[in-house]
């Protein structure tokens, strides 16, 4: 559990500090829609990919859950069956 806390607070930073994820300056004599079409639009493409991924892996960990918190209940009445016939 530590040792993935510590990937995501590295992937954190990376989302902060690297230039892939930040938007560049302009060209020399670039303009607007060159500079928006090259620089703007690609970068928006790969946030877009990232939120779409973490989406999909909150769902499943969200159903992940709800199956783990069903088979505890299960296993709680089970038990307790089990510790009333004592």
């Amino acid at each position: 559990m530590v040792q993935s806390k510590e990937v995501m607070e590295r992937n954190i930073h990376a989302y902060d500090e690297d230039v892939k994820w930040k938007l560049p300056e302009p060209g020399a004599l670039m303009s607007a829609k060159a500079y928006r079409d090259k620089k703007a639009l690609p970068l928006v493409e790969k946030l877009k990919e990232v939120v779409k991924n973490l989406t999909i892996k909150c769902v499943q960990l969200a159903e992940q859950s709800k199956k783990l918190t069903a088979k505890l209940d299960g296993q709680q009445k089970q038990i307790s069956r089990l510790t009333d016939g004592l």
